[in-house]
C-alpha cells in the first residue's frame, strides 16, 4: 500500500497534465488517447489500493476477533481460579487454625507416646 499511494498521486497528476494539454491544444486524438490511458491507469491504481486496504482491514478485524476470544477464555480461566481460591483459601485458613498442636489429652498418655516412638 505504501508503494501504491505515490503511484496513485503520479497518475492523477499525469491525467491532469494530459487533460490540461488537451484543453490547451484542442482536439488532438493522440492527447485524448493518452488522457484516457492515464485515467484508466489512475482508476486501476485506485481499485488496487482500495482492495489492498480492504484486505488489511479484514485482517485487522479478524485478529481483533481472535484477541476477543482469547480475552474471553482468560476471563473464564480467571473465574475458575477465583472460584478455587474462594473455596480453598478459607479451608486452608481453618486447617491452619485447627491443625495447630492443641492439647487434647493424649500427649501425656502412654498410648499417645507409643505411637510416635521408635
Amino acid at each position: 500500500m505504501e508503494d501504491i499511494a505515490p503511484l496513485g498521486l503520479a497518475t492523477k497528476n499525469l491525467y491532469a497534465t494530459w487533460q490540461a494539454a488537451g484543453e490547451g491544444i484542442g482536439s488532438d486524438r493522440d492527447i485524448i488517447d493518452l488522457r484516457d490511458w492515464a485515467y484508466d491507469l489512475e482508476r486501476t491504481l485506485d481499485l488496487l489500493y482500495e482492495n489492498a486496504k480492504n484486505a488489511v482491514d479484514y485482517r485487522i478485524a479478524q485478529q481483533a476477533e481472535q484477541q476477543t476470544q482469547l480475552s474471553l477464555e482468560s476471563v473464564k480461566v480467571g473465574y475458575r481460579l477465583n472460584l478455587l481460591a474462594t473455596i480453598f483459601f478459607p479451608l486452608t485458613a481453618i486447617s491452619c487454625v485447627f491443625g495447630m498442636n492443641l492439647t487434647n489429652g493424649l500427649e501425656n498418655s502412654s498410648f499417645g507416646l507409643s505411637l510416635f516412638s521408635d
